[in-house]
């Protein structure tokens, strides 16, 4: 298993990347899965670069809390003009992207379009339907 100085001196291209996909947020295993290289190499590159992953993330947390306040105030002015989903979840996303740069606690927001009694049952009435017209047709 190559260490980290390898990667940086023979592959600084892949280096770079996972320097890049830990930037992105990515876990250990993402960037095994996409760059081929060990959870414990990763580790090290990270551990080598702590300070500028350190400093990104404050840049970024910081960016994300500005956002989130610009949001926030958006949602209170124009909240009456907007889809009821639009900024909402862009303010859940950001809140829970900046606690994870924090280290806080992360929730996990999930948006769910429901279907009523009657689109349901329209719904299964149609697939009847096609499968009704499939069999007749075998």
């Amino acid at each position: 298993m190559p260490d980290s100085n390898s990667y940086k001196h023979k592959n600084p291209e892949r280096y770079q990347e996972i320097l890049s996909l830990r930037k992105e947020g990515k876990s250990y295993n993402e960037i095994t899965a996409i760059t081929g290289a060990a959870p414990n190499t990763i580790s090290r590159i990270c551990y080598e670069n702590a300070e500028e992953l350190g400093k990104w993330k404050k840049r970024v947390s910081n960016k994300l809390g500005e956002a989130i306040d610009l949001l926030s105030d958006r949602l209170v002015s124009e909240g009456d003009k907007l889809s009821v989903g639009q900024i909402p979840v862009a303010i859940a996303i950001a809140i829970d992207k900046k606690a994870g740069l924090d280290g806080d606690n992360i929730s996990h927001i999930v948006h769910h379009k429901g279907l009523s009694h009657s689109e349901l049952s329209d719904k299964l009435a149609a697939m009847k339907r096609a499968n009704a017209v499939e069999v007749e047709a075998g």
